[in-house]
């Protein structure tokens, strides 16, 4: 079951607080395909999942795709990528992601689900996230300088080690 994504506003009328509950819009996400096929995937759900399964959201026919490949999480104003077990694995920005964990995803990011056939530019709907979008990409080249860091062997032991 998922989360309900909510906002609260209160009137005060005549002594008695009034409290309205209304759902919150979630960005638009669209995945745009770099290759040929100019393939676009739209997406306004909180959480989605790509894959080449049945309970993909966003379906991918490609040999190297697993059926659950990755989830894109929207957390209170920024988007997050997890990749999933797959063999062929996901890339961000050309650095591979370790399953399980989850990364900000800044705008315009690239991102490619087990082939390069299957690389996908990010793009969100920043009007409905401008006020953290300046945060989310200074996250998000944070996390690219970590990954091109670990390209040396004792730096990748460490963050290993550490579980960063």
């Amino acid at each position: 079951m998922q989360a309900a994504n909510l906002s609260l506003s209160g009137v005060k009328v005549g002594g008695i607080a009034k409290v309205q509950v209304r759902a919150a819009a979630v960005p638009e996400v669209r995945l745009v395909s770099t290759k040929r096929t100019q393939q676009v995937v739209r997406v306004t759900k909180k959480s989605f999942l790509v894959g080449s399964g049945a309970n993909a959201d966003a379906l991918l026919h490609d040999k190297a795709v697993a059926a659950e490949h990755a989830r894109f999480d929207w957390r209170d104003t920024r988007l997050f990528l997890t990749a999933l077990e797959s063999e062929a694995g996901t890339t961000y920005d050309g650095n591979r992601l370790m399953p399980g964990v989850a990364y900000v995803v800044g705008n315009n990011a690239l991102v490619c689900f087990g082939s390069p056939d299957q690389e996908f530019r990010v793009e969100q709907d920043l009007q409905k996230t401008a006020s953290s979008n300046s945060l989310d990409q200074a996250l998000a080249n944070a996390f690219l300088a970590k990954f091109q860091a670990s390209g040396n062997a004792d730096v990748k032991r460490a963050l290993e080690d550490q579980q960063l």
